[in-house]
């Protein structure tokens, strides 16, 4: 009985770890929270990994303003080689949280996401580890304030 009982434990954390190994769910899409890892928050002061933005117009008081209709590429990494498996990623106004902009498909490692509106996040599409990711981002077309990307 003890065995059938740790192999029916086994079983199922082996099936909830890779529940979403093909991407965030569109639970996630709310709050950018990962699903299944409560209680497990990063340290903001030894997070390991960075969004890197480039092009971008200026960035003031943690807010990023960007030209409307232009294409920006963001670069996901991991400081000193740290590497990663999933990530959901959305630009948001800071006025009011909406999601703003739309993410370009870019390859095989990530997808658009389900979350609404439309193509307003990207996700993994898969759990092999990763160095870096480089996603592509478009402004919305009317000026949306600061941004932030969660």
């Amino acid at each position: 009985m003890q065995l059938q009982w740790s192999v029916c434990l086994l079983l199922s954390l082996v099936v909830g770890i890779q529940c979403y190994s093909t991407g965030a769910p569109a639970s996630a899409c709310s709050d950018i929270y990962p699903v299944g890892h409560l209680g497990t928050s990063q340290d903001l002061s030894t997070n390991p990994f960075q969004l890197s933005l480039s092009d971008f117009d200026q960035t003031y008081g943690g807010e990023i303003y960007y030209v409307p209709g232009q294409d920006y590429t963001l670069t996901l990494s991991g400081s000193g080689g740290e590497q990663f498996r999933g990530f959901l990623v959305q630009a948001r106004a800071v006025a009011d949280g909406f999601p703003v902009g739309t993410f370009i498909d870019g390859g095989d490692d990530q997808t658009l996401s389900s979350c609404d509106p439309p193509e307003s996040a990207v996700t993994h599409t898969n759990s092999s580890l990763k160095t870096y990711l480089t996603l592509n981002w478009t402004a919305p077309l009317q000026g949306a304030g600061g941004i932030n990307f969660l």
